[in-house]
């Protein structure tokens, strides 16, 4: 952890899972149909990818029938949740290397089936549109206000969140370094313009609009290069233009839903988690959307229940389940979070109207 003496002294510090980017995008359809601009839930993959255009790009009814095709547990990949269609093959393929090695070689390796998911994951959630209550604009508007210098801005966000429905007004009149980390750049041949240790946005898993080559991808889904301590790498930058297909030599920079996250072996999920980390001690308020703690995110379970605050005085849990209010509890009593002034919305429009 980095010197005391240059931590951030946040204000509110926004914690925002997929519960969040649900509740800011998600309309009204007909019925039997899924909602159009939907960001996905770990619970709606499936369904996301099997509604898709498959004329354009072309690449898309190659990668999703690639995905369902070898999707090697029993069931059809439809019958899952990501994250457990992800873990669930993972291990099946795992074992089937280990003892029937003859059978494994007419399965597809690991890292290819998950690169076609990471790519899928990206034009899905490219397709997500903020709905008609602008809950995110609200959201950016009121904590993190365009015209006011980010020096000057003591509110902080972590998210899980691969999609960019919030991130479309944080990055307005702001340089992509000061939103997200000092060494994204704003095109793959510029290099960084300058260093910002204290970001507003913490994308924890990696965002949609981010891209790196695809063998740093691949290194990354790999578990990087066993040799080397640390994996770096080389180059970050932002494209909001299109999705890239798994044939082009770059990909979208995210971690998919893997059993262990790179979070320790690659240099720049480091930082964000150590930046994270350090928020966390420093902030008055913790204000939790639409994150429930997955017992899966064992890191985040980790890193949320071993803090320890030094001024923190309220904490927000919004969340249409109550359950979660109770899981939060738990954890941070862990982190020896007690006294604090505890607040519970059902909704994020509750949670802002109540802020009012």
């Amino acid at each position: 952890m980095r010197d005391s003496r240059n931590r951030k002294q946040v204000g509110k510090l926004f914690v925002l899972g997929a519960g969040a980017s649900l509740a800011a995008s998600q309309v009204r359809a007909t019925p039997g149909q899924s909602p159009v601009y939907q960001t996905p839930l770990d619970l709606e993959f499936a369904a996301r990818i099997a509604d898709l255009d498959l004329a354009r790009p072309n690449w898309v009814a190659e990668e999703r029938d690639r995905v369902s095709r070898f999707f090697a547990p029993r069931g059809s990949f439809r019958d899952y949740r990501l994250e457990e269609a992800v873990l669930r093959q993972l291990g099946l393929l795992e074992l089937l290397e280990a003892l029937h090695p003859r059978r494994s070689r007419s399965q597809i390796e690991p890292a290819v089936w998950l690169d076609s998911v990471s790519h899928l994951i990206c034009i899905v959630l490219r397709r997500a549109r903020e709905n008609r209550s602008r809950l995110y604009e609200q959201l950016a508007s009121r904590y993190f206000p365009a015209g006011v210098a980010i020096d000057r801005l003591e509110n902080r966000i972590i998210t899980f969140n691969y999609d960019t429905l919030l991130d479309q007004h944080i990055l307005r009149g702001r340089a992509v370094t000061d939103v997200y980390f000092d060494q994204i750049r704003e095109r793959r041949d510029r290099p960084a313009r300058s260093p910002q240790p204290n970001p507003l946005l913490l994308k924890l898993h990696g965002s949609i609009n981010w891209r790196c080559t695809s063998e740093n991808l691949q290194a990354l889904i790999r578990g990087g290069d066993p040799g080397e301590h640390l994996y770096r790498i080389e180059a970050v930058w932002v494209d909001n233009s299109s999705s890239p297909s798994p044939s082009d030599a770059v990909s979208p920079l995210l971690i998919p839903p893997l059993p262990t996250k790179p979070i320790t072996s690659v240099s720049l999920f480091r930082w964000l988690w150590t930046r994270a980390y350090e928020y966390l001690h420093t902030a008055r308020e913790l204000i939790v959307i639409g994150y429930s703690l997955p017992p899966a995110d064992q890191v985040a379970d980790a890193m949320f229940g071993s803090f320890r605050p030094e001024r923190l005085s309220r904490i927000c849990i919004v969340d249409p389940n109550t359950a979660a209010l109770e899981r939060w509890r738990s954890v941070l009593r862990r982190a020896g979070v007690e006294g604090q002034n505890w607040d519970y919305c059902e909704s994020l429009s509750d949670f802002l109207r109540n802020e009012q």
